[in-house]
């Protein structure tokens, strides 16, 4: 079906979105935030142009970012020779998570990913729009309740909220319900091992230094929840990967084991072995 663009106030619309979001964020205990340098900007476009790579993105930076830290949706009005477009700065604190390429993955629209400081990264979306911006006359007061092309897209929101980051579901909705504060916490270790899966040097220590704590304090925190040591933690998760790419991924083991962050394949064997109880190969060939 063909879609066609509506003029209407597009600071309203990624503020109403941003407010959908919200309630993710103060459930990881970040604190999301909307700025922009102009009150409101009148364009014709499509919603749905924008609104499902924007709200991953947003969600992404959220799930990465540390809890007690801060993430900030920028709108700012850029111009090229023959197009206006609002520049889209996301930016979080606590953490550098540009080398994280799972946040940007699969998205539809380009991101360019600007490695600020340490702790903060900046990622941009450039949301083009189909005809030049025109203000509000003086005078005008602009709607002060959604318009129905926001309210559509509240419950596609709340559909790509839903993560699930390899836990036991019975152990994290347990935890959920008695310390949700530290089933975020285990959400985020999780979410970070993963988005580090490949690389054999990521350890406890880069585990740490990725939560914006010490090793000290990941240990203190993380422990009581997973009931090992945190370096046992990321073999087991790494493993657990692997059987997962062996059931359902057509890939040799030589790849399995490179992209699960194994030095070598032999080294994956005697380590799946020593977990499950028997070869790779042999559990392949059972499956």
């Amino acid at each position: 079906m063909i879609q066609y663009p509506v003029k209407a106030d597009t600071i309203l619309f990624l503020k109403y979105l941003v407010n959908a979001v919200k309630p993710f964020a103060r459930a990881h205990s970040v604190v999301l935030t909307f700025q922009s340098e102009h009150k409101d900007f009148h364009a014709s476009y499509h919603p749905e142009s924008i609104s499902s790579n924007l709200i991953q993105l947003l969600c992404r930076v959220i799930t990465f970012t540390p809890q007690n830290q801060k993430v900030k949706l920028t709108a700012k009005l850029s111009q090229t020779q023959d197009q206006a477009y609002l520049k889209l700065l996301i930016e979080n604190t606590g953490v550098n998570l540009g080398r994280v390429r799972e946040i940007i993955s699969q998205l539809s629209l380009p991101v360019i990913v600007h490695d600020k400081e340490d702790y903060q990264t900046i990622f941009e979306i450039r949301w083009y729009l189909e005809v030049p911006i025109e203000p509000i006359p003086a005078g005008i007061t602009t709607i002060s309740h959604p318009p129905d092309n926001v309210r559509s897209f509240h419950s596609e929101v709340r559909k790509r909220m839903s993560l699930n980051l390899n836990m036991p579901g019975h152990r994290m909705t347990l935890l959920e319900s008695q310390k949700p504060k530290e089933a975020i916490f285990l959400q985020k270790v999780n979410a970070m091992i993963l988005a580090h899966l490949g690389d054999e040097s990521f350890d406890t220590n880069h585990l740490a230094q990725s939560m914006a704590i010490s090793r000290m304090q990941l240990h203190r925190r993380l422990k009581p929840l997973i009931h090992q040591a945190p370096a046992q933690y990321i073999r087991d998760t790494r493993l657990a990967k692997a059987k997962e790419m062996i059931e359902k991924e057509d890939l040799t083991l030589g790849e399995i084991s490179y992209k699960t962050g194994f030095q070598s394949q032999s080294h994956f064997t005697r380590t799946f072995i020593k977990k499950y109880g028997v070869r790779p190969s042999a559990y392949r060939k059972g499956k």
